[in-house]
Protein backbone atom coordinates (compact mmCIF):
# COMPACT_ATOMS: atom_id res chain seq x y z
CA UNK A 1 0.00 0.00 0.00
CA UNK A 2 1.47 3.68 -0.93
CA UNK A 3 0.95 6.52 1.27
CA UNK A 4 1.31 9.25 -0.75
CA UNK A 5 1.07 11.78 1.73
CA UNK A 6 2.92 10.54 4.68
CA UNK A 7 6.09 11.85 4.05
CA UNK A 8 4.23 15.17 3.90
CA UNK A 9 2.40 14.72 7.11
CA UNK A 10 5.17 13.45 8.99
CA UNK A 11 7.55 16.68 8.20
CA UNK A 12 4.44 18.80 8.88
CA UNK A 13 4.34 17.34 12.35
CA UNK A 14 7.64 17.30 12.65
CA UNK A 15 7.62 21.00 12.20
CA UNK A 16 4.87 21.83 14.55
CA UNK A 17 6.51 20.05 17.13
CA UNK A 18 9.57 21.97 16.83
CA UNK A 19 7.41 25.19 16.55
CA UNK A 20 5.72 24.46 19.70
CA UNK A 21 9.70 23.65 21.57
CA UNK A 22 10.65 26.90 20.80
CA UNK A 23 7.57 28.89 21.58
CA UNK A 24 7.80 26.74 24.60
CA UNK A 25 11.57 28.15 25.27
CA UNK A 26 9.95 31.68 24.48
CA UNK A 27 7.85 31.89 27.38
CA UNK A 28 11.26 30.99 29.96
CA UNK A 29 12.84 33.69 28.24
CA UNK A 30 10.11 36.09 28.92
CA UNK A 31 9.26 34.78 32.63
CA UNK A 32 13.56 35.09 33.03
CA UNK A 33 13.13 38.85 32.42
CA UNK A 34 10.05 39.53 34.32
CA UNK A 35 11.42 37.48 37.60
CA UNK A 36 14.53 40.15 36.89
CA UNK A 37 12.67 43.62 36.43
CA UNK A 38 10.17 41.99 38.91
CA UNK A 39 13.18 42.04 41.55
CA UNK A 40 15.14 44.94 40.36
CA UNK A 41 11.93 47.30 40.75
CA UNK A 42 11.12 44.84 44.19
CA UNK A 43 14.95 45.98 45.58
CA UNK A 44 14.29 49.81 44.67
CA UNK A 45 10.33 49.89 46.27
CA UNK A 46 11.88 48.54 49.62
CA UNK A 47 15.06 50.61 50.31
CA UNK A 48 13.69 54.07 48.75
CA UNK A 49 12.39 56.39 51.59
CA UNK A 50 9.75 57.82 50.31
CA UNK A 51 7.04 60.13 52.22
CA UNK A 52 4.55 58.25 54.58
CA UNK A 53 0.88 58.27 54.30
CA UNK A 54 -0.48 57.38 51.14
CA UNK A 55 2.85 55.85 50.20
CA UNK A 56 2.74 53.31 52.17
CA UNK A 57 -0.73 51.68 51.00
CA UNK A 58 1.16 51.93 47.44
CA UNK A 59 4.34 50.32 48.43
CA UNK A 60 2.50 47.36 50.37
CA UNK A 61 0.56 46.82 47.44
CA UNK A 62 2.94 46.87 45.05
CA UNK A 63 5.68 44.79 47.03
CA UNK A 64 2.51 42.12 47.07
CA UNK A 65 2.14 42.33 42.86
CA UNK A 66 6.18 42.27 42.42
CA UNK A 67 6.11 39.27 44.84
CA UNK A 68 3.34 38.13 42.93
CA UNK A 69 4.89 38.52 39.74
CA UNK A 70 8.18 36.90 41.03
CA UNK A 71 6.12 33.92 42.11
CA UNK A 72 4.17 33.51 38.77
CA UNK A 73 7.31 33.79 37.00
CA UNK A 74 9.95 31.73 38.70
CA UNK A 75 6.81 28.66 38.95
CA UNK A 76 6.39 29.04 35.52
CA UNK A 77 10.45 28.43 34.92
CA UNK A 78 9.71 25.28 36.93
CA UNK A 79 11.51 22.25 35.03
CA UNK A 80 9.15 20.00 33.65
CA UNK A 81 9.54 17.41 31.43
CA UNK A 82 9.37 18.17 27.98
CA UNK A 83 8.44 15.36 25.82
CA UNK A 84 10.16 15.11 22.83
CA UNK A 85 8.92 11.81 20.03
CA UNK A 86 10.63 9.69 18.70
CA UNK A 87 13.24 8.77 21.23
CA UNK A 88 16.46 7.41 19.93
CA UNK A 89 16.23 4.46 21.60
CA UNK A 90 12.91 3.17 20.29
CA UNK A 91 14.21 3.78 16.69
CA UNK A 92 15.63 0.45 17.11
CA UNK A 93 13.15 -1.67 17.28
CA UNK A 94 11.95 -0.85 13.88
CA UNK A 95 15.27 -1.88 12.35
CA UNK A 96 13.65 -4.89 10.26
CA UNK A 97 10.10 -2.33 9.26
CA UNK A 98 9.58 -1.01 6.60
CA UNK A 99 10.12 3.09 6.28
CA UNK A 100 6.32 3.93 5.70
CA UNK A 101 5.45 1.24 9.41
CA UNK A 102 8.10 3.04 11.27
CA UNK A 103 7.03 6.47 10.28
CA UNK A 104 3.72 6.22 10.86
CA UNK A 105 4.55 4.85 14.23
CA UNK A 106 7.11 7.96 14.78
CA UNK A 107 4.27 10.34 13.33
CA UNK A 108 1.61 8.94 16.08
CA UNK A 109 4.13 9.47 19.04
CA UNK A 110 5.06 13.17 17.65
CA UNK A 111 1.00 13.46 17.83
CA UNK A 112 1.01 12.19 21.01
CA UNK A 113 3.86 14.47 22.42
CA UNK A 114 2.06 17.75 20.58
CA UNK A 115 -0.82 17.27 22.83
CA UNK A 116 1.05 16.35 25.89
CA UNK A 117 3.66 19.46 25.44
CA UNK A 118 0.57 21.61 24.91
CA UNK A 119 -1.06 21.56 28.15
CA UNK A 120 2.70 22.31 29.27
CA UNK A 121 2.91 25.49 27.11
CA UNK A 122 -0.61 26.73 27.92
CA UNK A 123 0.04 26.92 31.47
CA UNK A 124 3.45 28.32 31.24
CA UNK A 125 1.72 30.66 28.73
CA UNK A 126 -0.96 31.47 31.59
CA UNK A 127 1.91 31.96 34.10
CA UNK A 128 3.77 34.47 32.06
CA UNK A 129 0.36 36.67 31.23
CA UNK A 130 0.00 36.38 34.97
CA UNK A 131 3.68 37.66 36.02
CA UNK A 132 3.78 40.35 33.73
CA UNK A 133 0.07 41.45 34.55
CA UNK A 134 1.33 41.50 38.42
CA UNK A 135 4.32 43.52 36.94
CA UNK A 136 2.50 45.86 34.68
CA UNK A 137 0.10 46.59 37.82
CA UNK A 138 3.13 46.70 40.47
CA UNK A 139 4.84 49.14 38.20
CA UNK A 140 1.54 51.79 37.98
CA UNK A 141 1.81 51.71 41.42
CA UNK A 142 4.74 52.77 41.60
CA UNK A 143 4.54 55.38 38.94
CA UNK A 144 1.53 56.53 40.98
CA UNK A 145 3.32 56.91 44.54
CA UNK A 146 6.97 58.70 42.73
CA UNK A 147 4.28 61.26 40.87
CA UNK A 148 2.47 61.86 43.69
CA UNK A 149 5.44 62.41 46.36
Amino acid sequence: MELKSLDLIYEETKMQVDRQLANFRALDAKANVTVGVAGIVLGLVVTRGYPTGCWDVLKTVAVLFLLMSVFCSLFTMWIVKWRSDPLPDGMRFYLREEPAVAKRQFLANMTDAYKVNLRMTNRKARGVKAALASLVLALALVGIAVVAS
